[in-house]
């Protein structure tokens, strides 16, 4: 069942990071189009995908077309970094709990402090380091 709903949501998701990917329509928006590849997944934070997330909430917003509250640029990169940075480090774990060696266990541990911190910056607990990106930092705003 559980593989029968995320096959159903990836068919979704793949449409919508489709139309984001798309020059034409980004373009439309006078944004560049979101990048390529694996985004907005497995740890590409790209700020021009975050500005066409920012851009389309707003709209939506303004439109009636959503009760949803503004998503930032900033706000949607700390919600990937949360989610990435979860999910891998649930991977890890479950994939193999025993992580036999030192050098294994020192892997997991980084991606779950990554985790970690992406949580804390998301909550606003840290101060960002001023050579941090915007998009790489992730200190809520509205």
């Amino acid at each position: 069942m559980a593989s029968n709903a995320l096959g159903r949501l990836d068919t979704h998701f793949a449409d919508v990071v489709s139309v984001l990917g798309n020059a034409e329509y980004c373009g439309g928006l006078g944004l560049p189009p979101a990048p390529s590849g694996a985004w907005p997944r497995s740890g590409n934070f790209d700020g021009d995908g975050a500005a066409l997330v920012e851009e389309l909430s707003q709209r939506a917003i303004a439109d009636d077309l959503s009760t949803s509250v503004w998503t930032s640029a900033a706000q949607f990169v700390a919600v990937q970094r949360v989610a990435d940075y979860g999910a891998a480090t649930l991977d890890e774990v479950l994939l193999d709990p025993g992580m036999d060696g030192d050098e294994r266990a020192d892997d997991v541990i980084n991606v779950a402090y990554r985790w970690w911190t992406a949580i804390r910056d998301y909550n606003g607990e840290a101060d960002v380091p001023s050579n941090r990106s915007l998009f790489m930092s992730s200190g809520r705003t509205s």
